[in-house]
């Protein structure tokens, strides 16, 4: 709940400045997805 509240003024203050929120949409998401795939890389062999 706390990370939600976090978020959304991280999120209303870069709407302020587009181009930064662009990049770092772009950045976040880029690193999350990464980080997920190797997370789920984890999970797989330890349990496959």
């Amino acid at each position: 709940m706390s990370v939600s509240c976090f978020d959304y003024t991280i999120s209303k203050k870069l709407f302020q400045e587009k181009s930064f929120l662009r990049s770092f949409i772009i950045n976040y998401f880029v690193f999350e997805r990464t980080d997920l795939v190797r997370i789920l890389d984890i999970y797989k062999l330890k349990f496959t």
